[in-house]
């Protein structure tokens, strides 16, 4: 029981934690407002730059997708037109008295191996290609393109030697519906091919 005695004094002679000591044994145990705050503060400016750098990417992969999508486009109704002008026989006017060869035509009608007649020109904002004698006409662009400035020059080498025709179009496109940013953005194409003459 002495024992008991001595450790009981013992115990009652530690000092008493004061209250500064309390409040410091309290703050081990969580975070002050102030530490809450500034990790919240973090965490929004690290979301922030993250959004930023997500919504740069689309951007840059739809501009990427719809420049593609133009190129392609263009270069798919330039390799049609100088397939269909580069087997043509003759060229030959729409109408009578129409220029068949000149400088800046909005159109070019010519005569294909099988007798047919097609003609090319510019319409509703797409390059067309109809055949004279059906009428069924086939568009060589589409999609959110548009096509302007459609012309064609002609020129003559020699007497029963061809024609150079030097075609130019400028496609456009816009992309608004069914994509977060509205893009736009053109390009010119031009070529030039030989038209035989038999």
């Amino acid at each position: 029981m002495a024992r008991n005695q001595l450790n009981a004094a013992h115990v009652l002679k530690l000092p008493r934690p004061t209250v500064r000591h309390q409040r410091t044994a309290r703050c081990v145990n969580g975070f002050t407002l102030i530490e809450l705050l500034v990790a919240i503060g973090l965490s929004v400016m690290l979301v922030a730059a993250a959004s930023g750098l997500f919504f740069t990417t689309l951007r840059s992969d739809s501009k990427k997708t719809s420049v593609s999508e133009l190129k392609d486009n263009g270069d798919y109704a330039l390799s049609q037109m100088e397939f269909l002008l580069r087997n043509a026989v003759t060229l030959e006017p729409l109408n009578p008295g129409d220029v068949i060869c000149g400088t800046g035509m909005n159109q070019i009608v010519f005569r294909s191996i099988d007798e047919g007649v097609t003609r090319l020109y510019l319409s509703n904002g797409q390059i067309a290609s109809e055949s004279v004698q059906s009428g069924i006409t086939r568009y060589l662009t589409g999609g959110p393109t548009t096509a302007t400035n459609l012309t064609f020059n002609c020129s003559q080498a020699a007497i029963n030697s061809g024609s150079f025709v030097q075609i130019n179009f400028t496609l456009t496109y816009a992309t608004t519906s069914g994509n977060l940013f509205n893009d736009t953005g053109s390009e010119n194409f031009t070529t030039t091919v030989n038209v035989r003459s038999f």
